[in-house]
């Protein structure tokens, strides 16, 4: 006869907090996760800093210059429907029932019929539009009537962009049938205008990379747009009024390729010109129009498509190709009448993937076909060492490391965004966030629509702002706006199947404390799963929680509205019955008017029953 193993029975209450942060794992099995850190996420980022918790990630917005729709309120509630009326006509809006409706036909009263609150959307006279306080018309028109680069003079994707003393600057091709050039356009207060390169046009197709300076020995002094467009052979020169081209036909110019240089930088007082091959060409000590080796201009040979370039925190000049680095060093040389440069190589088998390469926090950060790696110094100056920080989503990495296209350093919250564009309408990334210069987690985001180029602005003030171009024609600024411009955030994140230091013991889940923060109304979902959500097990458990404006306190007639002060952190109680050895938390929210709120922490009480036999 089988003898059955003893279970041991204890009913002790006992309760476990978690911090909320650590992003996403991975890597390992479920009972190695810390409590903290996810196994789903889309749309939170670890916060910043000293603070703890997850954060919804902010908007993105249509830009040309004039208002952003973020600025415009929200409506006031129309007027309620009313049978008595003499008359709505389209486009009128009503509230019936705490829902508003745009009038899609014109009705007089004696064939007046009440919108359909049961069944939005599915009326042939009145369009659904949203609960009653959470309309935006006026804020979309305002989206609405923010116009494409060059509008319908131009077509296709926005092929760059970037900042220049303050203004941002787009690039797009015309709209001909056989498209003839690429369009510059400057973003106004009245929308995008053009640009005037007529003397030298662009040709069609370009990828645009750009870069601001100034030269010690040319235009004064002041600062100065340079960029080169990937097919036209020669680079192109900006000072606010006028663009001038430069080629191989060009006075002190004559020894520059033939070809279309693909990338540019400034270090040291130089223009660095790259083309296809690996090879560099720089100008002479501040004067970015003279490439003539006479004058202590030159060219460098590193092998292989340059495919990024960065000036390190440390002042040496990184060149990346696929899968090699070098490093470019300024030296003092008797030998040399005015400068030497020291060309090395750090490694042979470790590269970058395009456009990837990060300054931040003192540290340079890009992408490789092996992860996401990071450029440290040790204490002798120049001697680097890499190191990968993506192993905790190496699989994610893995899956979509082919379509890597851009990043984004936001400096002011401390995190690197990594872009991936798998679909044809869409960008998805990975985010990491930092501590100091340690990292608290990596997470993801799912943006709605496809990055085409992007830049950093820093304004003269000192702010970050950043924009990108989508492949529909329109220019967004980022973390800008409670929307991706107009369509609703969806956020989602699930933590890690926790046994509460028992993982064998069963237990009974009786409520759960959570602490959160807003500075505007928003409903979260939350979910409770037990057991890996094993098919035996008990149904989960699903509310919503409001959090709102109102004074923090727990309703007990509306016993799934949880309601917060405005700004404040503050905790309230879920409470449920779950049965299982472990247990996971889910949460979800999606609005497109609603400013980023924060989960910091859970509370789980719990009481533990029998040992899993």
């Amino acid at each position: 006869m089988a003898i059955s193993s003893p279970k041991i029975q204890l009913d002790r209450e006992q309760s476990m907090a978690i911090v909320l942060t650590g992003g996403l794992n991975e890597q390992i099995s479920n009972v190695e996760l810390n409590p903290g850190e996810l196994i789903v996420c889309s749309n939170y980022v670890d916060q910043e800093d000293i603070y703890s918790g997850y954060q919804s990630v902010r908007g993105y917005e249509r830009y040309d210059g004039t208002t952003l729709a973020s600025t415009i309120d929200l409506d006031v509630d129309p007027t309620a429907w009313s049978a008595a009326s003499v008359s709505y006509v389209i486009g009128d809006y009503v509230t019936y029932n705490d829902y508003i409706f745009e009038a899609l036909t014109n009705h007089v009263s004696s064939t007046l019929n009440a919108p359909d609150s049961n069944t939005p959307g599915d009326s042939i006279e009145w369009e659904y539009l949203g609960l009653a306080g959470e309309h935006d018309i006026t804020r979309e028109a305002r989206r609405t009537a923010i116009g494409t680069v060059g509008g319908a003079a131009c077509s296709g994707p926005v092929s760059g962009v970037h900042e220049y003393k303050d203004s941002i600057y787009a690039w797009r091709n015309d709209a001909e049938v056989v498209t003839i050039q690429t369009f510059m356009y400057k973003a106004t207060g009245t929308g995008w205008t053009i640009v005037d390169t007529s003397a030298d046009p662009m040709n069609p197709d370009a990828t645009v990379k750009a870069i601001n300076g100034r030269f010690s020995s040319q235009f004064s002094n002041a600062e100065v747009m340079v960029w080169v467009d990937g097919v036209t052979s020669g680079f192109y020169v900006y000072n606010g009024t006028t663009v001038t081209f430069y080629d191989n036909t060009s006075t002190n110019c004559t020894n520059l390729p033939s070809t279309a240089p693909k990338n540019l930088g400034i270090w040291k007082n130089r223009l660095f010109l790259i083309y296809d091959d690996g090879h560099i060409f720089f100008s002479s000590v501040g004067d970015p129009l003279d490439f003539l080796g006479a004058n202590t201009a030159g060219e460098i040979f590193v092998g292989g498509d340059v495919t990024d370039i960065i000036e390190t925190p440390q002042g040496t000049f990184a060149i990346f190709t696929k899968d090699t680095t070098k490093f470019l060093y300024y030296e003092t040389d008797p030998a040399y009448e005015y400068f030497a440069f020291r060309l090395d190589t750090f490694s042979n088998t470790i590269g970058s993937k395009p456009n990837t390469a990060k300054n931040i926090l003192g540290t340079v950060y890009f992408a490789d076909a092996q992860g996401i790696l990071s450029l440290a110094t040790t204490q002798a100056y120049g001697d680097f060492g890499a190191k990968s920080v993506s192993k905790k989503v190496q699989k994610t990495f893995a899956l979509h490391q082919e379509n890597i296209s851009f990043s984004v350093a936001d400096v002011a919250s401390g995190r690197y965004y990594l872009f991936y564009t798998d679909s044809a309408n869409t960008t998805n990334g990975l985010v990491i966030t930092f501590k100091g210069t340690r990292i608290k987690g990596i997470t993801k985001v799912a943006y709605k629509h496809k990055i085409t180029c992007v830049t950093e602005s820093r304004t003269t003030d000192g702010n970050h702002a950043y924009y990108f171009g989508d492949s529909t024609g329109y220019v967004m600024k980022m973390f800008s706006g409670t929307s991706f411009d107009g369509q609703e955030i969806v956020s989602f994140l699930t933590t890690s199947y926790y046994g509460y230091r028992s993982p064998r013991t069963w237990k009974f889940f009786h409520r759960m404390k959570f602490e959160a923060s807003s500075n505007s109304r928003f409903t979260i979902n939350i979910k409770s799963k037990y057991n890996y959500s094993e098919s035996n097990m008990p149904s989960t458990n699903s509310l919503n929680a409001v959090i709102s404006g109102a004074p923090g306190v727990w309703d007990e007639d509306l016993w799934d509205s949880f309601v917060w002060s405005d700004g404040a952190i503050a905790n309230n109680t879920y409470y449920f019955t779950g049965y299982g050895t472990n247990m996971s938390i889910s949460f979800r929210s999606a609005s497109k008017y609603r400013d980023i709120h924060n989960i910091h922490n859970i509370t789980i009480d719990y009481s533990l029953q029998s040992t899993q036999v």
